[in-house]
């Protein structure tokens, strides 16, 4: 018999599970001189897969490798969704980077079948590095893998914020590379993911900056709110104009009234000063965006007390 004889006996044996005859065939094959071929380790590594036998398959994965046979996509994709239904995801994932130690070329199905598995493990990082991969082979993968791995980089606290800003620039750039006619939903997500992490850069990058140059952590984050503020424009922000103060690291409530002005916008508020002959009765009506404060605190603060003592 030939070989495509032999996998046609092979395969009908194997569907009525009978194992012992498929081995016989299988060993009749190989003293008949017929070389098994890549279909025909495919054929047996199925039938124990489909068996539960997991340890007989990829002993017979082993036996082909050995024999100098090139396993298929399929055989891969095969012993791949083995493991990950196993929950052997690192056994997964080596299987899926020796296909290119043997020069095959995972498909459109390895790929979404491996980034789907660091997904569902929060696998951040390997899931948007298959995404990229994907995509420098020119393979469009479904609208929800891009919008799920964009989502899960960009709420990760694994990876750093440069490196969330490169994977969405790659990603947008190997599209028109590729040319590859993807949603414009996920262009638009990846888009705004880099507007919201640069903003965010931006902030912290403006936070060391102070730090430093030696301004307390209470300067520097009270400088990192307001810069926050500006490029939101959705707050309010406020100064101080006594230098002293901040680097005494008071309390902003803490802050004579003679020595604070606050800015809203193009509005400005003064304090006012107001005395009274009486030395145990003061009144404050300063009014600012912290609230009124009555006399107690003013007469506290004049002792040298904090303003919650």
């Amino acid at each position: 018999m030939d070989e495509v004889l032999y996998n046609t006996v092979i395969d009908c044996l194997a569907r009525n599970d009978d194992e012992t005859s498929l081995l016989n065939v299988f060993e009749d094959m190989k003293t008949q001189g017929n070389v098994a071929s890549a279909i025909t380790y495919g054929i047996l590594i199925k039938s124990y897969i489909n068996n539960n036998k997991s340890n007989k398959a990829f002993e017979i994965f082993d036996e082909c490798l050995k024999a100098g046979v090139k396993p298929t996509v399929v055989i891969y994709q095969m012993l791949i969704k083995l493991q990950i239904k196993s929950n052997f995801l690192d056994r997964a994932i080596t299987l899926f980077n020796n296909m290119s130690v043997n020069e095959i070329h995972p498909d459109k199905n390895n790929f979404e079948l491996i980034i789907k598995a660091c997904l569902d493990e929060e696998r951040d990082k390997e899931a948007s590095q298959f995404v990229l991969q994907a995509t420098k082979e020119g393979i469009k993968l479904e609208k929800y893998i891009y919008e799920n791995v964009a989502d899960l980089v960009k709420s990760s606290s694994e990876l750093k914020p440069r490196y969330k800003s490169e994977f969405a620039n790659s990603l947008i750039t190997l599209f028109k590379e590729k040319n590859l006619n993807v949603d414009k939903s996920v262009i638009d997500r990846l888009r705004e993911f880099i507007k919201y992490n640069n903003n965010s850069n931006n902030n912290n990058n403006y936070y060391c900056e102070n730090m430093s140059q030696g301004k307390s952590i209470y300067e520097a984050n009270k400088m990192y709110q307001n810069n926050n503020y500006n490029n939101q424009n959705s707050k309010k922000h406020y100064s101080t104009t006594n230098e002293n103060d901040y680097l005494n690291e008071r309390s902003i409530y803490d802050i004579s009234s003679n020595d604070v002005s606050y800015t809203n916008k193009n509005k400005s508020f003064n304090n006012k000063k107001f005395n009274n002959n009486n030395n145990n009765k003061f009144q404050n009506k300063q009014r600012n965006s912290y609230g009124n404060y009555n006399s107690n605190h003013y007469h506290n603060y004049e002792e040298g007390k904090s303003i919650y003592s």
